[in-house]
C-alpha cells in the first residue's frame, strides 16, 4: 500500500523530471520562484500604490487650481464692475454739479438783467440750453452705468457658468486626471491579482514537490 501511494506521488513528477531535475532541485527552484513572486507582488503594490497616490494628488491639485482660478475670475469681475460704476458715478456727479452750477449762474444773470429785455431773452435762451445739457448729461450717466452693468453682468454670467461647470465635472484637465486615476487603479488591481494568483499557484506547487521529494526519499528506503 505504501509503495502504491509513493508511486502515485512520484508520477506527478514525470513531466518535470524530463528536464533532468531531481525532486530536491525542483523544490529549490520552487522556493526561488516564490521569492521572486513575493518580490514582484511587493514591487507592484509599492509602484501602483505610489502611482495612484500621485494621481490623486494631481487630481486634487488640478481641482483646487481650477476652482480657485474660476472663483477669482468671478470675484475680479464683480470688483471691476463696482470700481467702474463708482468711477463713472464720480465723474458723472462732477459733470452734473458743473451743469447745475452753470444753470444757477444763468438764473442769477436773469435776475440781474431783469428789465433789460434783450439781455433777459439771451439769458433765458442760455438757461434753456444749459438745462438741456444737464438733462443730456444725466441721461448719458444713466446709460453709461447701465452699459457697465450689462458688460460686466455678461462677463460675470460667463465666468460663473464656467465655475459651475468645473464643479459639475466639465473641466477637461480634471476629467483626464480622473480617467488616469481610474486606469491606474484598474491596472494596479489587475497586476496585484495576477501576482497573488501566481504566488498561490507556486506555493501549491512547492507543497506538491516537497511531498514528492519526501516520497522519493522514503521510496529509496523501501
Amino acid at each position: 500500500m505504501i509503495k502504491a501511494n509513493l508511486f502515485s506521488v512520484l508520477e506527478s513528477l514525470e513531466s518535470r523530471m524530463l528536464f533532468s531535475m531531481t525532486p530536491a532541485q525542483m523544490v529549490a527552484a520552487d522556493k526561488v520562484k516564490i521569492a521572486n513572486d513575493k518580490a514582484q507582488l511587493t514591487a507592484d503594490r509599492t509602484n501602483y500604490g505610489q502611482l495612484v497616490s500621485n494621481d490623486r494628488r494631481q487630481l486634487s491639485s488640478d481641482i483646487s487650481s481650477a476652482l480657485t482660478t474660476a472663483g477669482n475670475a468671478v470675484k475680479a469681475d464683480v470688483a471691476q464692475e463696482q470700481q467702474m460704476i463708482q468711477t463713472d458715478q464720480k465723474n458723472g456727479a462732477m459733470t452734473l454739479a458743473s451743469d447745475r452750477a452753470t444753470i444757477a449762474a444763468d438764473r442769477k444773470a436773469i435776475s440781474a438783467d431783469k428789465g433789460n429785455a434783450s439781455a433777459e431773452a439771451a439769458d433765458l435762451a442760455k438757461l434753456k440750453s444749459d438745462e438741456s445739457v444737464l438733462t443730456a448729461d444725466s441721461a448719458a450717466l444713466k446709460m453709461t452705468i447701465s452699459n457697465d452693468r450689462a458688460t460686466f453682468g455678461a462677463r460675470i454670467k460667463t465666468d460663473t457658468a464656467n465655475l459651475n461647470s468645473i464643479r459639475k465635472g466639465g473641466d477637461t484637465t480634471i476629467n483626464a486626471d480622473r480617467s488616469t486615476l481610474t486606469t491606474d487603479l484598474k491596472a494596479g488591481a489587475s497586476a496585484i491579482a495576477t501576482d497573488t494568483k501566481t504566488l498561490a499557484a507556486d506555493e501549491v506547487q512547492l507543497l506538491k514537490d516537497e511531498a514528492a521529494e519526501l516520497g522519493s526519499n522514503l521510496f529509496g528506503y523501501l
